[in-house]
């Protein structure tokens, strides 16, 4: 239940509907939020849709998972939805952010151009809604008529840096960027050398802070206020480092962003907890 506050306060659910080792981290974040004036209830479970015709309980709610699951909750809901690869890929695009090459293969010979297109050995199949690199495979000209994907959400893309797997993350919200970090991989060449694999671990190497350079700290801003305006609330974008020393990015994590990793960056609560305050500012009161 949310708990008491003026008359006129909104009555906002912060929903930890993903991560249960994140439940320290959502209660200390809702202490915070509340420290500034709001009414703020946390929870760690999606509860059951309210019934047809109830009033709801909470004026917003801001979940870390998909918002379609507690849309009867609240007038607003801000969080995420699983959105597909070619689509996210041209937002960041469209916000000035460099991405990683990449193509829709509508046959088996487009999948075979990309080849030569590229002047490469292998590619990198990376299907939609998946996360936590399952799904994803390398693969050689030999294994292209095995292939299986969906040719217009799944993209193929050539390796950013074939002796280099280190993941960058940037994490935004509510048009400001949250928190850089960095996770050392293995490189795909270490990975899978010349054999055909399936799934790449992603940003679970060791961990370290980083500081986005100040050349993507703006894009990533307006690529942040951009999916505010959609309703999206925290996200990520993964990049990967050229040879030549520039960032790419190679997906944008729409929803299921908050998760364990952020517990280690003290500041980050302090962030998170004043961009869900910056949201909330903006609906009108009751």
């Amino acid at each position: 239940m949310g708990g008491p506050a003026g008359d006129g306060a909104l009555r906002v659910l912060l929903l930890n509907a993903i991560d249960p080792e994140a439940q320290e981290l959502y209660e200390d974040i809702g202490d915070r939020l509340r420290a500034t004036g709001l009414d703020v209830g946390v929870i760690h479970e999606t509860p059951a849709p309210r019934p047809d015709g109830a009033e709801p309980e909470w004026d917003v709610v801001v979940t870390n998972y998909r918002r379609e699951d507690v849309a009867t909750l609240a007038p607003v809901v801000v969080g995420g939805t699983p959105t597909p690869r070619p689509t996210t890929l041209g937002w960041l695009e469209d916000a000035g952010v460099a991405t990683m090459d990449w193509a829709l293969a509508a046959t088996r010979w487009d999948v075979w151009r990309l080849f030569g297109r590229w002047d490469v050995d292998r590619l990198i199949l990376k299907p939609s809604f998946t996360f936590g690199g399952q799904g994803v495979c390398v693969f050689g000209r030999r294994s292209v008529p095995r292939m299986r994907w969906n040719p217009e959400l799944d993209v193929l893309c050539r390796e950013v840096n074939p002796a280099d797997g280190d993941v960058y993350k940037v994490e935004v919200m509510a048009g400001e960027v949250l928190l850089g970090w960095k996770s050392e991989s293995p490189s795909i060449r270490e990975l899978f050398a010349d054999r055909r694999g399936k799934g790449i671990a992603g940003a679970y190497g060791e961990r370290s802070r980083w500081d986005p350079p100040a050349a993507l700290v703006e894009p990533m801003r307006a690529l942040s206020a951009h999916a505010t305006e959609l309703g999206y609330g925290h996200m990520s974008v993964d990049l990967m480092q050229a040879p030549d020393g520039r960032f790419v990015a190679i997906e944008l994590n729409s929803f299921s962003a908050a998760v364990w990793w952020t517990k280690q960056f003290d500041d980050f609560r302090e962030r998170h907890a004043e961009a869900v305050r910056r949201l909330v500012s903006a609906i009108p009161a009751r």
